[in-house]
């Protein structure tokens, strides 16, 4: 289930987007109160799922996981 979780978000293109609003948000941040070049690197590498793109990569795993043994069992 986490394997397949994990390459739903690859699929889904949500690393991508997470970085790209991670370094918006950092720049921003950065411009207004002002940080150290460390800041602007640690904000840009740590990219976090919203919870939509956790709930569709749960889907597409649940799915994923029906459709090759026929059931999903206790991944829910």
């Amino acid at each position: 289930m986490v394997l397949v979780h994990e390459t739903a978000h690859i699929k889904n293109r949500d690393p991508i987007t997470a970085l790209a609003a991670n370094a918006a948000f950092s720049l921003i941040t950065a411009v207004i109160f002002g940080a150290d070049k460390g800041f602007f690197e640690k904000s840009i590498t740590s990219s976090l799922f919203s919870r939509e793109q956790e709930e569709r990569a749960d889907k597409d795993a649940l799915l994923a996981l029906q459709n090759y043994y026929g059931h999903t069992l206790a991944a829910e």
